[in-house]
């Protein structure tokens, strides 16, 4: 039996299930529609999840949306709450550049926005290379996961697995062993 606080959030059930199924067909067929039909169920959670109230949106989104999981709920909304941020001109040129390649995607796009904060203003004179722009990307717009995802995605296994050896070597201190004659010798010297 639904009560009247019930039926605000349930009427939100079967737009959210359609825009769902628009976002998941556009994006099989590779349109950029998956990322519009995307945004909209996430506005449309959003506003349900407001009219849910707090404390019940888990157990809600569990009984009224069983076939969407947290991580897809999680990302539509990250994608409504930051639907501006793609017509900033570099998050816009890059969602331009992946479509016009037929490799828009709705995580791909969702990896074009960071996860929380602000944008910080920079000086107009200040000018980017590419190498910049990368860099800003890997600390401060990707997760790891998603730097994971994305490299997947570009390249094979065996390129991620590479990365993953030059991070673990960069990461482990040098042996006691490596350390430079001279140096040895001192300490030699002073435990004596």
């Amino acid at each position: 039996m639904t009560t009247p606080s019930d039926d605000k959030p349930t009427s939100y059930i079967p737009q959210i299930q359609a825009a769902h199924e628009k976002a998941v067909a556009a994006q099989q067929s590779g349109h950029e529609a998956s990322l519009k039909a995307a945004i909209e169920a996430g506005e449309l959670l959003r506003d349900a999840k407001e009219a849910v109230g707090t404390g019940g949106w888990t157990k809600w989104r569990e009984r009224h949306l069983p076939d969407i999981s947290q991580p897809t709920v999680s990302l539509y909304m990250r994608l409504a709450e930051n639907k501006d941020r793609f017509k900033e001109r570099a998050i816009s040129n890059a969602v331009t550049t992946l479509r016009d390649r037929g490799e828009l995607s709705i995580r791909k796009a969702a990896a074009l926005i960071r996860k929380t904060g602000t944008r910080k203003a920079k000086p107009k004179s200040a000018t980017k290379t590419d190498l910049d722009v990368v860099k800003r990307w890997i600390g401060e717009v990707l997760a790891a996961h998603e730097l994971v995802a994305l490299a997947l995605e570009v390249r094979d296994t065996d390129y991620v697995k590479a990365i993953v050896m030059a991070a673990t070597k960069a990461l482990t201190p040098p042996a006691p062993s490596s350390l430079k004659p001279s140096v040895v010798g001192v300490s030699e010297r002073l435990s004596a």
